[in-house]
């Protein structure tokens, strides 16, 4: 079912794309206010482990164009979305997309790496372009739980293989073992 949702998510992907031009698991418990959570890492695909302690709600995506729309077909809507890239609406709207994903019009957008601006929507993850020590330091060093997606998984750069790494990550990210979206 999955590799079903992640070719239908790839093939939209891609023509979004066209139209615009190993893991490592471990878990710990931590107790939040009214329920325990078992906190767990992941390798990000640029090879830092990342490790999520709280529960996921708020995400800001920084220059990663059409995340956002793979983002909401996996999650099944843009709820959870605190800013993206401008520049990915641009990608969808007008789209079949638009039409399926309404609510992914209404997430507020960033042009740039803002680190105040990131700081003042209080994500609970950060995902960016990965490939770039510079921004991944800046996220870290802020105290942001940074996440990197690759764009570039093969050598040809093959946009399926690379949305089917960006929803593979995203099921580490929010610790599931797949997501029919």
């Amino acid at each position: 079912m999955m590799k079903k949702w992640a070719f239908a998510i790839s093939s939209a992907v891609l023509a979004l794309t066209l139209a615009a031009c190993g893991d490592d698991k471990a878990t710990e418990t931590n107790t939040t206010k009214d329920t325990a959570f078992e906190a767990y890492s992941f390798t990000d695909m640029d090879g830092h482990k990342v490790t999520i302690d709280e529960p996921i709600e708020d995400v800001y995506i920084v220059n990663m164009l059409p995340l956002p729309a793979v983002y909401a077909a996996y999650k099944g809507s843009a709820e959870g979305l605190v800013s993206v890239p401008a520049d990915s609406l641009s990608l969808v709207d007008g789209t079949a997309f638009e039409n399926v994903y309404p609510d992914l019009m209404n997430v507020p957008t960033n042009a740039e790496l803002n680190v105040e601006e990131i700081l003042a929507a209080d994500p609970d993850v950060v995902f960016y372009t990965g490939g770039n020590e510079e921004v991944y330091n800046t996220l870290t060093n802020a105290g942001l739980t940074a996440v990197a997606f690759s764009t570039a998984m093969t050598q040809d750069a093959n946009a399926i293989t690379n949305v089917d790494a960006w929803i593979e990550q995203l099921a580490d990210v929010f610790n599931e073992e797949g997501n029919s979206a």
